[in-house]
């Protein structure tokens, strides 16, 4: 088989003849050429025949696909362009003459869009799909992904994808299989140190820190006392103590007087020092 080489690109024959030189040979000679046998027929017939024919191979070397013609009758399955918005159509009507594709993008009974097959299944290449192969692999717009049979694994949400659509994007926690990591938590970074509006991670020795706590529970559960939070004084640690070893502790500096009780005022002491009945 021959293999034709596109030819070089070069003005229409004929381009730029004035009046003189070319004429409409008109429809007559058009339908049924030139008789009788032995007619010569004039250069300009000549030359307006072959500048028809050249300027049109120049229009479908441009072009590629012809924009839509009212005077053209088109057959099933012709593909056209609608020259307003570029795009391309396939008509589904026989013999259609005069109706344009639509200039909104849509479609109607007489141009459609056109047909392309159906891509292997886990297709991955650039070839274009048709929207047999996008419904069945692909999840429409606005459709929960909750709905959707199994899970989705990291690899199939691609990053870039979940911080365009982050806004409206919902993904069951149940459905993401792996590891679950997220930057933020409701806006908010996590900090192992002492840092505002932060919520509190724990450091590689499970430790956490803290600047105060506030606690919200009311002041009358007078529960026993069993532990007290002590710190030791050098590291800022919070530590249980039992109250027994805090009483001891208490016991073991000058500030603390130990007593019987008198059952009135002390017998002895100094301001400032405390004194413990027993």
């Amino acid at each position: 088989m021959t293999i034709f080489s596109k030819p070089s690109v070069r003005d229409a024959w004929a381009d730029t003849a004035d009046t003189n030189d070319i004429s409409d040979p008109g429809n007559t000679y058009a339908a049924g050429g030139f008789v009788p046998v032995g007619m010569k027929p004039p250069r300009q017939y000549m030359n307006w025949i072959l500048n028809w024919l050249s300027a049109a191979i120049r229009y479908f070397m441009q072009s590629g696909i012809p924009a839509f013609d009212a005077a053209e009758s088109y057959p099933i399955n012709a593909i056209v362009m609608q020259e307003s918005n570029g795009l391309i159509y396939n008509g589904r009507v026989e013999g259609q003459t005069g109706v344009a594709p639509p200039t909104d993008g849509s479609v109607n009974s007489e141009w459609d869009s056109p047909w392309v097959p159906t891509p292997p299944v886990d297709d991955a290449t650039v070839r274009v799909p048709n929207t047999a192969w996008v419904v069945s692999y692909a999840v429409k717009i606005g459709t929960p992904l909750s709905s959707q049979a199994g899970s989705v694994s990291s690899g199939q949400v691609p990053l870039a994808a979940v911080q365009q659509y982050q806004s409206f994007l919902e993904i069951a926690w149940g459905q993401i299989t792996g590891y679950k990591n997220a930057d933020l938590l409701e806006g908010y970074g996590g900090s192992v140190s002492v840092a505002g509006s932060t919520y509190v991670l724990r450091d590689g020795s499970g430790y956490s820190y803290h600047s105060y706590i506030n606690a919200s529970c009311g002041n009358n559960e007078n529960s026993a006392v069993s532990q007290i939070m002590v710190t030791n004084g050098a590291d800022n640690f919070l530590r249980k103590a039992g109250a027994d070893w805090v009483l001891a502790q208490m016991m073991m500096t000058d500030a603390v007087t130990l007593q019987a009780d008198p059952g009135g005022t002390p017998a002895n002491g100094t301001p400032g020092t405390l004194v413990a009945y027993y």
